[in-house]
């Protein structure tokens, strides 16, 4: 894993963060809650505006690097050390998108995407490659709550025992039939 070798080295693995400034903060939290994962926010470009955003470090610090135009990836990459980039917002031109996918492969950087969905209140949310670079993201309605988790266990515990018990009387009546009717 590159990530643990760059914690090895002493070096933190560096994220070109690609949002607006307000989803940002979504991932920018997540830094805040996991602060082992080693990863420092380079720069944040926002993929739609041509507006100045100040970069911002999960730590607290800031830097000076900014985007005053419409975004070109191809020289934004070649003027940044990163390795990894990270798209967190919902962009109305997919095919920038798919540019800086590409540059990303070709010049071997992790890409990874964002994808914020409504927080369910029953269930959880799972990810299947279905080919062709499509992914279903599926709700699955398992309950999380430890309380309907707890009675469906002791639901499943009392079906098991209940299963156990029918099989053992079966079992000890078709073991008698099979030694009175069974020569040997």
């Amino acid at each position: 894993n590159k990530r643990a070798a760059r914690r090895r080295e002493g070096r933190r693995w560096e994220v070109l963060l690609v949002a607006e400034l307000a989803e940002a903060e979504a991932y920018l939290s997540l830094l805040r809650a996991h602060p082992h994962w080693g990863i420092e926010v380079a720069a944040i470009v926002s993929p739609t505006q041509g507006v100045a955003l100040e970069s911002v470090s999960a730590v607290g610090r800031g830097s000076e690097r900014t985007v005053r135009r419409r975004v070109d990836w191809r020289r934004m990459l070649d003027n940044q050390v990163i390795d990894e980039v990270v798209a967190v917002s919902e962009w109305s031109d997919q095919s920038q998108l798919m540019d800086l996918q590409q540059l990303c492969a070709a010049r071997g950087l992790v890409f990874s995407i964002l994808v914020m969905l409504p927080y369910p209140k029953v269930g959880r949310y799972t990810v299947d490659d279905v080919g062709a670079g499509r992914y279903l993201v599926s709700l699955e309605a398992v309950p999380q709550e430890w309380g309907p988790l707890a009675l469906k266990r002791a639901m499943d515990i009392v079906g098991a025992l209940i299963g156990v018990v029918v099989c053992g009387i079966v079992y000890l009546w078709y073991a008698r039939r099979l030694r009175r009717e069974s020569p040997g």
